[in-house]
């Protein structure tokens, strides 16, 4: 007889992520997360594997853990961040000091990895130069000795509160030689700088940066283009307003390509992929003519481009190439919550769905799969999957879905006790997915069903769908839930006298929300959910999130608060 799925098991699977193909195909370099119950943390560190079998191997072992591995170029060197200790620095000892991510290098023909930075600020992004000599990274600038001494007498006293604005530092770029270590520094940036990406020929750097580093400017961002050459000021090339994430060059270095919202004054907007010149120029929104939101992509080395995908309750995969968008996944429930494509169009991807736990998977260009991960095998013989579906039903907007997780052992004569499982954002999505932050699947192993609507303002629906919720929230998208429950009521699944809601972030404000226009609820769980727009918008450090949703301050039109 199978057990129960249990909240500890869930944790206990090996979760593959951030896959790395080798320049030349032949194996993949990927994180598995993995649990620390004594020390109560999860734990990365890096496998590796021949694309052409299911034979991964662990590769690094410290206690820290590492994450962000890269290829270099020439395929020789694996470089990862990791906060481990340098052992063969015997100043390095201190157990009081920080320790912060530094990279470090490991070469491919065997031996011991070793630490190629001692940046005090930490590494918070880097990439490897074409000609794979030296590596770039983003860092903090040192703090003034005045001030480091400060901070480091507070760390020796434990004393730990966050002063607003109290340790502001510009971003810096570096270079540093991979043959003697010697770090130059490149340029000075503004606060604001979160990631940058080297061209294909190693002389221009474009970068994002919002200026100020606050998280409420989040709608800010611009893309800059540095020229290593030059002696002239980076250049702003993107006149767009609104977010911008996720910079990439294309291969032949004329085009930049970033995802943003497609309404500039709401980041809630569906996500698109927007491509223009990297001297400057005109925009191009290559999303135009989909609904799906983009998740991740890459260039190929002709000039197209593969994409992960939110639609719907899926995540596949497509190809964009000579105007049109085509799926590379033909999966009907397919959910990709990572992938790497290399220039040749091969793609390794961390796959899951309603019946499945991720798993890593070797797709080439000629269409052929193969498995590269196996570690859910073992899970599968010992515990009893629950059953899960796709549902629809109409609502006052029109049809909305969601998704459904019957309890072990259903008996469909029965009628079972519902909760109502509601996912933040508003711009998020509940995925058909066997893992959820809420853990679905444990409540359904204690015999509830559990629904997890994807309400209007959810992702991967369109534009219309994801800002239809615009000055309505706790509107139409609680319509929308509770329309959702009286369709499954009315299906005679569901006892209408046994239902709960429970939610975080916005899942938790709609939990609060409903318990206060109606009493059909039984049983609430708000976690760190929104209980007054005010006070939110008061207290956040994001309270831009009111202003756009709202589309005014609450001084200037408190009933829409």
């Amino acid at each position: 007889m199978k057990l129960k799925i249990t909240a500890q098991n869930i944790l206990e699977l090996k979760v593959p992520r951030d896959p790395q193909i080798h320049p030349n195909s032949s194996r993949v370099v990927f994180e598995v997360s993995e649990p620390d119950f004594e020390d109560s943390r999860i734990v990365s560190r890096l496998w590796i594997a021949n694309t052409s079998e299911c034979k991964p191997r662990q590769i690094t072992f410290s206690y820290e853990g590492e994450h962000s591995a890269r290829w270099s170029p020439d395929g020789n060197w694996l470089a990862f961040l990791s906060e481990r200790p340098d052992q063969t620095d015997i100043s390095d000892t201190d157990d009081e000091e920080e320790r912060l991510d530094q990279i470090w290098l490991m070469p491919l023909d065997g031996g011991e990895a070793f630490a190629l930075t001692d940046v005090k600020e930490g590494i918070e992004h880097y990439e490897w130069s074409p000609d794979s000599q030296s590596i770039v990274f983003l860092t903090r600038e040192k703090r003034t000795e005045p001030f480091e001494n400060i901070y480091s007498s507070e760390q020796k006293r434990k004393v730990d509160p966050i002063v607003e604005h109290g340790d502001k530092r510009r971003k810096q770029l570096w270079e540093v030689v991979v043959d003697d270590k010697k770090c130059t520094l490149i340029f000075s940036g503004d606060f604001g700088i979160e990631e940058f990406a080297l061209s294909p020929n190693g002389q221009r750097i474009a970068y994002i940066t919002n200026y100020s580093g606050e998280a409420n400017d989040y709608h800010l961002t611009d893309i800059f283009v540095l020229d290593l050459n030059g002696d002239s000021e980076p250049t702003k090339v993107v006149q767009r307003k609104g977010s911008k994430r996720d910079a990439k060059w294309s291969a032949d270095g004329s085009q930049i390509s970033f995802v943003g919202g497609r309404n500039i004054e709401h980041s809630f907007s569906q996500e698109c992929l927007f491509v223009a010149p990297s001297i400057g120029g005109e925009i191009i929104n290559l999303s135009d003519s989909i609904d799906f939101d983009i998740d991740d992509y890459y260039w190929q080395s002709d000039g197209t481009i593969i994409c992960s995908a939110i639609e719907r309750t899926n995540t596949p995969l497509y190809r964009f190439s000579s105007g049109t968008w085509g799926q590379i996944t033909t999966d009907s429930s397919i959910v990709v919550s990572s992938f790497h494509a290399d220039k040749a169009g091969n793609v390794v991807a961390v796959i899951e769905n309603g019946a499945e736990f991720p798993e890593l998977l070797w797709l080439t260009a000629s269409g052929e799969r193969n498995p590269i991960t196996e570690f859910s095998n073992d899970f599968r013989e010992k515990v009893e999957v629950p059953r899960q579906d796709v549902v629809s039903w109409e609502s006052d907007f029109g049809t909305i879905e969601g998704v459904l997780t019957w309890p072990n052992d259903a008996d469909l004569t029965d009628k079972f006790p519902l909760v109502v499982q509601v996912h933040g954002g508003p711009k998020g999505r509940s995925s058909n997915t066997l893992r959820s932050y809420h853990m679905h699947a444990v409540w359904a192993a204690r015999g509830y069903m559990v629904f997890r609507p994807n309400f209007r303002g959810s992702e991967g629906y369109g534009n219309a769908f994801a800002t239809s919720n615009f000055r309505d929230l706790g509107g139409g998208d609680y319509r929308d839930i509770m329309a959702g429950i009286d369709h499954l009521i009315d299906q005679g699944y569901i006892d209408p006298t046994q239902l709960a809601i429970m939610g975080g972030s916005y899942g938790g404000y709609m939990t609060n929300w409903a318990i206060s226009q109606t009493d059909r609820f039984k049983a609430a769980i708000s976690l760190f959910g929104i209980f007054h727009l005010t006070t939110d918008f008061s207290n956040s450090d994001i309270p831009r999130f009111e202003h756009e949703y709202l589309g005014a301050y609450y001084w200037e039109d408190l009933e829409a608060y």
